[in-house]
């Protein structure tokens, strides 16, 4: 119910559950410290909180996510910083439910910048599946720019651009299959990263921009003469790449 009338911008229990965070958030107050009576007895109102859920993670999922700037006094790429990961989620929660486009975008850049450890992964794929193609091409033009090495194998950059629904700019698509290329032909394949690297040349064939049809023929050629897995994989790449080409013109 706390969540539904925080939602609607009712005002009384948005002043409450400010309040609540400014004294559980307040500085130097470690995370696992216990709530004040005066909070506890607000909590009350709103039905407290259900192990294993703390009132930070509570507060965290439910209130506004604009709000924490003010609260903390700082901003949001060091705010989230800060929080463990149980918490970090709730936030990603919170920004995924209230749809503010900033902050969600500011994020999601927080995201493929710090890629924090053991963050859950359907999270983040919720989210990168909420923002417009603008800003997902934006976000990834960035990140090329900065970090060379931002869509290796097991990396959160890559899981995140293979979860889209929609097809990768020129750029991007070609930074997809140098990488996967390079992955094929500069390690050792044991079993769990062929897999892993197979899940990706799949998920990849419908994401391509099928307007690089022509380029991708160059980069494959010797692949598609593999007689493993990939060589078929890199045929199917092609082939279907082609085919969505076609089926774009007039």
């Amino acid at each position: 119910v706390a969540e539904l009338l925080l939602l609607s911008d009712e005002p009384d229990i948005l002043a409450d559950y400010t309040a609540m965070a400014r004294a559980t958030f307040a500085d130097g107050q470690a995370t696992g410290a216990t709530a004040s009576p005066e909070t506890r007895e607000l909590l009350k109102k709103y039905g407290g909180t259900k192990a294993p859920v703390t009132l930070r993670q509570q507060l965290l999922r439910q209130l506004p996510p604009g709000e924490w700037k003010q609260i903390t006094g700082r901003h949001w790429p060091d705010f989230w910083r800060s929080l463990p990961v149980l918490e970090l989620r709730e936030a990603a929660r919170a920004i995924a439910a209230y749809h503010d486009p900033q902050i969600r975008l500011a994020f999601l850049r927080f995201l493929l910048e710090e890629e924090p450890q053991q963050f859950p992964r359907d999270v983040a794929a919720t989210l990168i599946g909420q923002i417009s193609r603008e800003d997902f091409d934006g976000l990834y033009d960035e990140l090329l720019t900065r970090r060379p090495d931002a869509l290796r194998l097991r990396g959160l950059p890559r899981f995140l651009a293979l979860q889209r629904r929609q097809a990768w700019n020129e750029r991007l698509s070609k930074a997809v299959v140098r990488r996967l290329l390079d992955d094929l032909h500069s390690r050792q394949l044991d079993y769990t990263t062929q897999r892993d690297l197979a899940l990706h040349w799949k998920q990849a064939t419908l994401l391509l921009d099928p307007e690089q049809s022509p380029w991708l023929r160059q980069q494959l050629h010797t692949t598609t003469e593999r007689p493993d897995a990939f060589g078929k994989l890199a045929t199917d790449l092609l082939q279907l790449t082609s085919f969505r080409r076609q089926l774009r013109q007039p």
